[in-house]
């Protein structure tokens, strides 16, 4: 299953991420965690308001069967129910309003389940049979609820749902009459029942751990891609104005040396009609051999050459 969570993400998470227990992020990914409480407070905080208002519509609404089972015991049930785990809930729901419940937002719901499951077991243990044996259906759908929809952190949803579990076994089993197949019977659904939902609850979260986290590397890489991106076209721009300069300096050695060309052409020229025009013979030699290099038309006239 969890091979599959992370395939159909198109990557593969790196070992050691996420504790297999608590599913916190630990070792050199450690630091995501606060991210992600950061990310799932955000994300989820209507869910959860929303979630308590349901919880509490339904859990006062059951006390229509607390009526309808058992009449005489409706006050003290009825006690539990609105005077206790509703107001508790409703205490948790204006919580949510105030910057401390994103700290201690997994404790407030912990406890108010706990309030709500505690309830139920408090219930099973006031009244009579055969009414007493049905009343652990409602422990089930609290389980259902804390691991599916409110989305609490694993690790206290799964501490909740075992603490509730407990205490009803204590009432069961030790503190009123419970037939064995009613107790065998009860105890299969509710501990199966739980074990699903522990799985569910499981799956869920370490799955949307899984795609924070793969996210949140994602986000990264693009991070130094960009960053490199960014380096790569100063490096370019930098190199475009170097190559722009060069161009501008190459042609100023250009403009340099045609102008250059040109004097000495000039001057070349200016040499050439001295030389020509001069009253008196020139000859040019070079080197150590006296090679004949130039020699006017007056030197032609003079000797002949």
């Amino acid at each position: 299953m969890n091979s599959e969570t992370e395939k159909s993400h198109g990557a593969k998470l790196p070992e050691g991420v996420i504790h297999p227990v608590t599913l916190v992020f630990q070792g050199v990914f450690k630091d995501l965690e606060t991210a992600y409480q950061q990310y799932h407070f955000k994300k989820f905080l209507f869910i959860q308001r929303a979630g308590i208002l349901i919880a509490i519509f339904f859990y006062a609404f059951f006390g229509l069967l607390d009526s309808y089972l058992l009449p005489e015991k409706k006050e003290i049930f009825w006690f539990i129910r609105y005077a206790v785990a509703c107001p508790f809930a409703f205490a948790v729901f204006l919580f949510t309003f105030t910057p401390a419940y994103q700290t201690h937002r997994n404790a407030a719901l912990f406890l108010m389940f706990i309030v709500a499951g505690f309830g139920i077991d408090m219930m099973i243990l006031l009244s009579e049979p055969p009414a007493s044996y049905s009343y652990y259906a409602g422990i089930i759908l609290i389980l259902i609820y804390l691991f599916s929809f409110i989305r609490v952190q694993f690790i206290w949803a799964f501490t909740a749902s075992w603490l509730m579990i407990l205490f009803y076994e204590v009432i069961a089993i030790g503190l009123i009459d419970t037939p064995s197949a009613v107790l065998v019977n009860n105890n299969f659904f509710i501990i199966v029942g739980n074990i699903f939902c522990i799985m569910a609850g499981y799956s869920i979260e370490r799955s949307s751990r899984i795609t924070f986290c793969l996210a949140t590397l994602l986000d990264r890489e693009k991070q130094v891609v960009l960053s490199k991106n960014q380096a790569l076209e100063v490096s370019l721009e930098r190199q475009v104005e170097a190559e722009k300069a060069l161009r501008r300096k190459n042609e100023q050695v250009e403009q340099i040396v045609r102008e250059r060309t040109r004097q000495l052409q000039k001057s070349e020229a200016l040499f050439k009609a001295a030389i020509d025009h001069s009253p008196i013979g020139i000859v040019v030699c070079h080197g150590p051999e006296q090679t004949v290099m130039a020699m006017n038309r007056k030197f032609t006239d003079l000797f002949g050459y």
